[in-house]
């Protein structure tokens, strides 16, 4: 097979990445060892998300997960930051 990005790890950063260029038409393959993505955030319990700016490069990453994370029930907002998460619904 052919893939345009081949992205080794799927932590935060790597779906972040993975998420990015799938969404910019490229062909994608993520690779992971552990038995799910997250990384930190599922794995290492890392809670609370930390909120994007504006103008960051995971911005719209962010947006994404925490609005996927609201329709499964998983999400919480806590002193105005939403990144407040169940990581085992995460996983």
């Amino acid at each position: 097979m052919h893939y345009d990005v081949i992205i080794i790890g799927g932590g935060t950063s790597g779906c972040a990445a993975a998420y990015m260029c799938a969404k910019q038409g490229l062909k994608t393959l993520l690779l992971e060892r552990g038995i799910h993505l997250g990384g930190t955030i599922t794995s290492g319990l890392v809670v609370p998300v930390m909120m994007s700016g504006k103008h960051q490069i995971n911005t719209e990453f962010y947006s994404t997960l925490i609005s996927e994370l609201k329709k499964v029930g998983a999400q919480v907002t806590y002193n105005g930051n939403p990144g407040w998460f169940n990581p085992e619904i995460t996983k």
